[in-house]
């Protein structure tokens, strides 16, 4: 993204705030990430994102755009459960604005990998993708934040790191 590298999911919007704060707290793991996400839930305000991969163009007001190569964020988070290190695509999720009575629902379409059935979900592939922002902010890449412009320039690197096995 942009020029730095990411191996599983790069985001911006609501994940890439909680990645932002996350970083400045002093507690570590799963509890202190749900207990951010917990207190900013409510406050947090979806943005306006234009979207450009393979030919196509979405428009939309959108909670999160989440870029995976990996199925999940972390911790069994399913963001893409159809996405795949090996098939040289990312999955581009578009996750847009849903009533807070809807949290519960999607925090549990999220760890039992059924949030693409979700009707506020919205899925595009591509090798290279471009996603417009109102405005520059948090991103993260893998979860380490970052602070970006309003271009967000994606690609693939096919075989362009090296991975030692046993």
């Amino acid at each position: 993204m942009n020029g730095f590298p990411f191996f599983c999911v790069a985001g911006a919007g609501f994940d890439a705030h909680i990645s932002q704060l996350f970083a400045k707290n002093k507690k570590r793991g799963f509890s202190g990430y749900i207990k951010s996400a917990l207190r900013e839930i409510r406050l947090y305000q979806p943005a306006r994102y234009e979207v450009k991969s393979g030919g196509k163009v979405i428009r939309e007001k959108a909670f999160l755009v989440s870029i995976a190569n990996a199925s999940q964020y972390g911790n069994n988070a399913y963001i893409a459960p159809g996405a795949s290190t090996s098939d040289g695509l990312l999955d581009v999720c578009i996750l847009q604005p849903f009533p807070f009575y809807r949290y519960p629902e999607m925090a549990l379409r999220l760890m039992t990998r059924r949030i693409q059935s979700s009707r506020y979900m919205r899925t595009v592939r591509g090798k290279e993708i471009t996603v417009l922002r109102e405005a520059e902010g948090p991103v993260h890449l893998d979860g380490e934040p970052q602070h970006m412009g309003n271009q967000l320039d994606i690609r693939v690197m096919p075989s362009s790191i090296a991975v030692i096995v046993p």
